[in-house]
């Protein structure tokens, strides 16, 4: 198992980024389930200059069951549903948040390096849009990823990289979107990785009078800092403490996030 692990963990790693992030792709027959549980709250905001302003509190709790299972070898499919209740300024509002269905496709796997393309789809929110504070998207997303991945050999130990760009075309009034991922997957010991990431949304146009809702359906930019801790119970159980810090961006908030997750291998 130890020596599996930094591929395994390649598709973990990027929990609290989208989940269809990862290179490698499941054998067939063969999947991964995940249970993540995530908290952000901010009280600030980036203006749509970049400038930090003050804001009541905002805070969001979100449950994540997340599948991906190999349809055959070099293809795998999957999806996530958000179940998300987020607060500010008293009001509070709980439904299904954004979910996703994908389909990745290995394109190259020589020596180390394996490289996959995945079509991902962003399924509308089924709550209602008009509830403050705003929860998801009322119209889809559709995207294109390209990701990257290699097992690196250093310190006597196996590590990993990856590196993801995608291009979400977002439909109904939000321009599109250019999402860039990049990750190191450090084994420090037997069983724990460290995980530090480094995630960036970039809108493709700007409106001339951008919403500020804090949630999925705005243009906004914003660049993330994430680490995380994953520790390997067994062969097929893991588990996950990351945190997240937001480093810059226009039209969005500032804030803090924390993930508790579990997965396993089946």
């Amino acid at each position: 198992m130890i020596k599996k692990l930094p591929l395994l963990l390649g598709i973990f790693a990027l929990i609290i980024s989208p989940a269809h992030a990862s290179p490698w792709t499941q054998k067939k027959g063969e999947g991964l389930a995940i249970l993540s549980a995530n908290g952000y709250t901010a009280e600030r905001y980036y203006d749509n200059h970049g400038d930090l302003k003050k804001q009541s509190r905002y805070r969001k709790s979100e449950l994540t069951p997340y599948l991906e299972y190999g349809l055959r070898d070099g293809l795998t499919v999957g999806g996530s549903v958000a179940l998300d209740g987020v607060n500010q300024q008293g009001r509070s509002h709980v439904g299904i948040g954004q979910s996703e269905i994908f389909a990745r496709l290995r394109v190259l796997e020589q020596y180390a390096t394996v490289a996959s393309l995945a079509n991902i789809l962003r399924i509308p929110s089924p709550t209602s849009q008009d509830v403050l504070p705003v929860i998801g998207r009322d119209t889809p997303d559709v995207g294109l990823q390209f990701s990257l991945g290699r097992n690196v050999e250093a310190w006597g130990k196996s590590h990993y990289a990856t590196l993801e760009s995608a291009y979400f075309h977002r439909l109904g009034n939000p321009h599109d979107q250019v999402v860039i991922n990049a990750s190191f997957g450090a084994s420090i010991s037997e069983r724990w990785t460290l995980v530090p990431e480094i995630s960036t949304t970039r809108r493709v146009g700007v409106s001339g009078n951008p919403r500020f809702t804090l949630s999925a359906q705005d243009d906004y930019d914003l660049t993330t800092l994430r680490l995380s801790g994953v520790y390997a119970l067994t062969d097929t159980w893991s588990l996950q403490l990351g945190l997240s810090q937001d480093a810059e961006g226009k039209n969005t908030g500032y804030g803090t996030g924390i993930t508790l997750a579990v997965w396993k291998k089946f």
